[in-house]
């Protein structure tokens, strides 16, 4: 039975917040025209939920689980925020690997900025940026889908109009990133 189908009583309940194994700052919370964030109600997420959940950490208010991909300074990293049981992507960056690299260190930064200016369905949402004292974390909207290479590799082939599909939501996206004069590499 999926989580959200469970029936749960107040005793399986937790409201957000309690003890944290590590706390994170946050640096960055949704703002900027249009993106002011709401205060979130008294949620509460079925403790079966959260239990459920694999994970090794917790930085603010996520549980951090299994790794989804890995670069070469950074992990991306299945998260759950533990106020809504929202399932999320959580890049982690590594401090050491970043001071060492002039690229990553200079546009650590830049990166929520960019997702500040920008809102497109085809773009993923930065929710929070959170820091540690070993590394950086961005939570994200989560794209279940996985991503489209590893889509092209599983199928071997696309029907042209998925094919087409896909062409027209990178087009949009690329093509709003262009009139805010962001390039994507």
């Amino acid at each position: 039975m999926p989580a959200a189908a469970l029936k749960s009583t107040p005793e399986d309940m937790v409201a957000e917040g309690g003890d944290e194994e590590e706390r994170g700052t946050s640096q960055w919370e949704a703002s900027g025209p249009g993106r002011e964030r709401l205060p979130l109600p008294s949620l509460k997420v079925p403790r079966e939920l959260l239990r459920s959940f694999p994970h090794s950490k917790r930085v603010g208010s996520y549980l951090v689980g299994k790794m989804i991909n890995k670069g070469s300074f950074a992990k991306v990293m299945e998260g759950l925020h533990i106020g809504t049981g929202e399932k999320v992507a959580i890049k982690v960056i590594d401090k050491k690997k970043a001071r060492q690299d002039s690229y990553v260190l200079k546009n650590m930064k830049r990166e929520p900025r960019i997702h500040q200016m920008v809102r497109h369905p085809h773009i993923v949402v930065l929710l929070e940026t959170l820091e540690t004292e070993n590394s950086y974390y961005m939570a994200m909207e989560l794209c279940a889908g996985g991503d489209l290479m590893d889509r092209i590799c599983e199928r071997k082939r696309l029907e042209e109009r998925e094919v087409r599909r896909y062409t027209r939501q990178i087009l949009s996206a690329v093509e709003h990133l262009h009139k805010h004069g962001i390039v994507h590499r």
